[in-house]
């Protein structure tokens, strides 16, 4: 969410060379992390420099989908329950309309509780036959 007159840029500015806001999660074996999904942004024009560069002005979510193990190992592991903590990191430049600032890194976590799976079989006419 950035401030008033504050910038994030999205992907393609980066061929300008200016740093890409992205979010890595931890690999684990836990877990594994699909691709970032990024929202549509928009172009923000300067000038000065003779660039057009796509960036985020506004709230904006990143969406990175969190896969769960489905090994056996991981099955057996769960219990009556398990949190699996989810690590990662932020990495964005945020730049208003006179200067960027220093890059930023921030650890972003998430405890996510895992449920064993329903092994009881649903009464029989409910049952597909």
């Amino acid at each position: 969410d950035p401030a008033a007159h504050v910038h994030l840029y999205a992907p393609g500015a980066e061929k300008n060379g200016y740093k890409v806001v992205k979010l890595e999660i931890n690999p684990s074996a836990d877990y594994r992390s699909e691709s970032l999904q990024y929202p549509p942004s928009k172009l923000l024009t300067f000038p000065e420099l003779k660039e057009t560069v796509p960036v985020y002005s506004e709230p904006t979510i990143l969406a990175k989908d969190v896969v769960i193990a489905a090994s056996k190992e991981f099955n057996h592991s769960i219990g009556d329950g398990k949190i699996v903590h989810i690590e990662g990191t932020l990495s964005y430049q945020a730049c208003d309309d006179h200067q960027c600032f220093v890059p930023v890194q921030r650890a972003v976590n998430w405890d996510v509780h895992v449920e064993p799976f329903d092994t009881v079989r649903a009464p029989d006419a409910l049952q597909h036959k």
